[in-house]
Order: structure tokens, then C-alpha cells, then sequence
């Protein structure tokens, strides 16, 4: 590189421009017209080292040119592996990459070049080995934290509940907690007994009212909203074991086009 050309790459996003300067580490958000000026110093325009602009961002200290015996580090990198060894937090358990719903907005409800909703499913043996890896690294900590999720992880509960029973014999002695996040429309009484007894923490994806929340949540097969079917499920619940609300919070995908005020005020009236 020419020891004269900032060393830094220029990128966009939908709204905005940045550049990354490598020798700071740092991502800089700027305007438009000051990455087409980047650009024409990176094209050989040594006048624009003159700019107002630049010389503003070179006193901050960005656009320096190569540096070959530059170092990047993360700030934690020596103590990734103490870490590692038994600081491990929580476990984050995919055990499904099916779902019941195709989410408008949804990454892989087919509507975005990735892959879609699959038939995959985790296997108990993998997740014992999970579960065994993160006993072994979670040493430290005071708590053990497992998470469930999907696709819809309620979709597997039989695996959640072998999953669930090997882990608490494992952790005996030590306080584990449970968390899952779900769309709640096969939430059954036996399954409302299963997440109560074992104490899960559970998230409940619900974007607000009914006529918001049907715009985008809809099921699989019949393209219908998914709103009154989690209602239903979430009313039962609660009429069966009341104190369970402390463990029920709340997931909303916010359409640009719909009104936030009126998801947040619904979202905290059903708490």
C-alpha cells in the first residue's frame, strides 16, 4: 500500500457512510460527501489533504497510512482462555430449525436469500455434550444458564424435557435456570406444567396488538394470524398458575409503518 493512502476501508449502509480505519480499530460514520472526498484522496488527490474535512479526521487521529508491524487485539484476548476454562455464562441450545409460523419479516421464512426453515433437529446426544461442556466451563460461575431455541423450540419438547432432566442431575447442588423463547401457539397445559415446575423464564414473541401483530406473524399452512391462538395459550397459563407472569416477558418485532406507542402501551397492559 502507498505509504501516502489511508489505511482504512470506505463501506455503506442503506442510510448511512463509514469507514473503517484499521491502524485505530474504529468504524467512523460520515456523510456522503466526505467519502466521495476519502475517496478521491484514496484515487491519488493529495489536494484534498488540504480539506477541511480530512484534516479534521486526521487530527482525531484517523486516515494514518500503513502501518506494517500494526497489531489489532481485542481487549480481552488475554484472558479469553481463563475465560473459556470455566466463566462460560450461558448455554444457547438450537434445537430446532423447524417452525409452525412464517413470520413476514422472519430471515428464513424464504422471503431473504439464506436458507429457510428446515426439518433439522438437534439431536440428545449432541446436546449431552453441550450440557457436558459447558458443566465443565461454568465452573466459576454461580449460576448455571441454559437457554432453548429455534426455529420453535416447542416443536422438540420431548427433547427439552430429556434435555432439561439430565441437566438438573448434573448441576445437583448448583442453582441452574432455564429460558426459552417461543411463539407460545402450542403451548399446552402439560407443556404449561413442564415450564412452570422446572421454573423456566419464558419469552413470548407478541409484535402488540391483534391487528399489528396479525400483519406479520401468521401460520405455516393456513397464512392466518397467529394473535388469538397465543392469547388463548398465554390466558390459560396464567389462569392455572397466576404467580407465573414474574416469568413471562416479551418479544416484539416493530414495523416501521405501525405505531410504537401503541404496541408498548399493549405490551404493558397484558403484564
Amino acid at each position: 500500500m502507498n505509504d501516502k493512502i489511508p489505511f482504512i476501508k470506505l463501506f455503506r449502509t442503506l442510510d448511512n457512510f463509514y469507514f473503517f480505519d484499521v491502524n485505530s480499530n474504529s468504524i467512523v460514520r460520515i456523510n456522503e460527501a466526505v467519502s466521495h472526498k476519502i475517496e478521491d484522496l484514496i484515487a491519488g488527490n493529495d489536494i484534498l489533504n488540504q480539506d477541511m474535512d480530512i484534516a479534521r479526521l486526521k487530527k482525531r487521529g484517523y486516515l494514518k497510512a500503513n502501518n506494517e508491524n500494526i497489531i489489532v487485539e481485542h481487549s480481552a484476548l488475554n484472558t479469553v482462555g481463563e475465560y473459556m476454562n470455566g466463566n462460560l455464562r450461558q448455554l444457547i441450545l438450537q434445537v430446532t430449525q423447524n417452525c409452525n409460523l412464517r413470520c413476514k419479516y422472519c430471515v428464513y421464512s424464504g422471503s431473504y436469500v439464506n436458507r429457510t426453515h428446515t426439518k433439522k433437529r438437534m439431536s440428545f446426544e449432541i446436546a449431552k455434550q453441550a450440557v457436558d461442556f459447558y458443566f465443565a466451563h461454568n465452573t466459576n460461575k454461580d449460576a448455571g444458564v441454559i437457554s432453548f431455541y429455534g426455529g420453535e423450540p416447542l416443536l422438540e419438547m420431548e427433547l427439552i424435557k430429556k434435555i432439561v432432566v439430565y441437566s438438573e442431575k448434573l448441576y445437583e447442588g448448583k442453582e441452574l435456570r432455564f429460558n426459552m423463547t417461543s411463539n407460545a401457539t402450542l403451548l399446552t397445559d402439560e407443556i404449561a406444567d413442564f415450564l412452570y415446575e422446572h421454573n423456566f423464564n419464558l419469552t413470548i414473541s407478541l409484535d402488540g396488538p391483534e391487528e399489528v401483530h396479525n400483519q406479520s406473524r401468521v401460520f405455516a399452512d393456513s397464512k392466518t394470524g397467529t394473535f388469538q391462538c397465543i392469547i388463548k395459550n398465554l390466558e390459560k397459563m396464567i389462569g392455572r398458575y397466576p404467580d407465573y407472569i414474574s416469568n413471562i416477558s416479551f418479544n416484539a418485532v416493530l414495523d416501521s409503518t405501525n405505531d410504537f406507542k401503541c404496541s408498548s402501551n399493549f405490551l404493558h397492559m397484558i403484564l
